[in-house]
């Protein structure tokens, strides 16, 4: 658990998790030089289960690869600290992992809440593994605070800040296999000082230059970052949200996305009926 100016909300963060965890487990807390008095809130917490530290604010990526170097168990969850966990968080991933040795990262759905709490809406899209090879050239579907993977995962990578999730999760999948679960696992609280809210423009920017790298990475193609934006915004919302002045570009946009498919597709370990789906998703027109 990242821990950054979260005071509002870190108590029933901390709670959430610490009343679902066995006694031999452990909540890793780092906190990334808050300025509200998170870091104190963790200081009078008393559970022995808890392991806290804190370091300069770097953000979230470093603060997650400290809380690796500290975590010692066999597998690792991912909670933010304005998040909630729900029932089922660990145990229903854990015991996933368990029965599948070749899965490296599962997600869950998730109930968004307001910032008092209060639940607006579910949201439960689960995905296989070939859909999840497939959006994740372009986009992360994972909600973080239902993350989880093996204790051999990879570190975080602070230089694609604020989209080192997309980048850890795409990286991950290339590890093995992944899965998105039918159930709601996590809160995802909605506020006004979350980053999605405070850097829109630089999340953008980030996920238009990590989708080209996993797109060259795993397709050998590589593509203008225009061109990327577009085939993002495609694969996100479809024809919706573009002006007709922009249709002619996304016409050559979805043009190069049937091609990515093409090569996409030739990898023989991928289901057949997802692929299907896909394809069809691919035929969308304004």
């Amino acid at each position: 658990m990242p821990v950054y100016n979260a005071a509002p909300y870190l108590d029933a963060a901390l709670e959430s998790v610490l009343t679902q965890l066995g006694p031999d487990d452990e909540l890793v807390a780092v906190d990334d030089g808050s300025t509200d008095g998170s870091w104190e809130l963790l200081e009078r917490q008393t559970d022995p289960r808890l392991k806290k530290t804190r370091q300069e604010n770097q953000g979230a990526a470093m603060a997650r690869n400290q809380a690796l170097d500290l975590a010692a168990g066999d597998y690792l969850a991912f909670v933010d600290a304005d998040d909630i966990a729900l029932p089922g968080r660990f145990e229903s991933p854990l015991r996933l992992m368990a029965e599948n040795p070749d899965l490296c990262i599962t997600g869950a759905g998730v109930r968004l809440i307001d910032q008092n709490g209060a639940a607006l809406r579910d949201e439960i899209t689960p995905q296989g593994d070939t859909n999840l090879r497939w959006i994740t050239l372009f986009n992360s579907p994972f909600t973080f605070s239902t993350v989880t993977v093996r204790a051999s995962a990879l570190r975080f990578d602070p230089s694609v800040i604020p989209a080192e999730d997309y980048a850890y999760c795409a990286d991950q999948l290339d590890q093995g296999r992944g899965v998105i679960q039918d159930e709601v696992l996590a809160a995802y609280r909605v506020h006004s000082g979350q980053v999605t809210k405070r850097k829109n423009d630089l999340l953008r920017e980030s996920g238009n230059r990590i989708s080209r790298r996993k797109i060259k990475e795993r397709l050998g193609v590589d593509l203008p970052l225009d061109l990327v934006f577009l085939m993002r915004h495609l694969q996100a919302f479809g024809w919706e949200r573009l002006s007709p002045e922009h249709h002619g570009d996304a016409q050559a946009a979805e043009a190069t996305l049937f091609q990515l498919f093409a090569l996409f597709k030739q990898d023989p370990s991928l289901d057949g009926e997802a692929l299907a789906a896909i394809k069809q998703s691919l035929l969308r027109r304004p």
